[in-house]
Parts: structure tokens; sequence; C-alpha cells
């Protein structure tokens, strides 16, 4: 069972990162950040150095982005 979990958390960790891929470096650092690691955005924002209000910027370009891949 052990070993299945592993795989699968393995091919998903893959899957992500093909995914998170498509972002730019920066875009990519902040989605990890906040959503895999699930940081508090006050945190991100002193880690990266970067406002609230440019990440919450990124971020909607980016799942604008995302979503625009599925759709194809």
């Amino acid at each position: 069972d052990n070993t299945h979990s592993e795989i699968t958390k393995h091919e998903l960790n893959k899957e992500l990162d093909d995914l998170l891929s498509n972002l730019k470096p920066k875009d990519k650092e902040i989605f990890l950040k906040l959503y895999v690691q699930e940081k508090e955005i006050d945190i991100v924002s002193e880690e990266i150095n970067l406002k609230k209000d440019v990440i919450y910027n990124r971020i909607s370009r980016g799942k604008a982005k995302l979503r625009g891949l599925f759709q194809k």
C-alpha cells in the first residue's frame, strides 16, 4: 500500500510541476508557496519581497492562463 501511495504522490507532483511550468518562474514560486506549502499571503509577500496586491494580480493572471490551457 505504501509503495502505491508513493508512486501516486510522485505522479501528482510531476503533473503539478508540468502544469506550473507554463507559468513564469516567479508565478510558479507564488503558486507553490500559497497552494502547496499553504503559506499565508503575508508570509509569502515578505519572503519574495512583493506587495500583496502584486501577488494577487499574478495569481489572477496565472489562474487565467492555466484555465486557458485546460479549455484548449
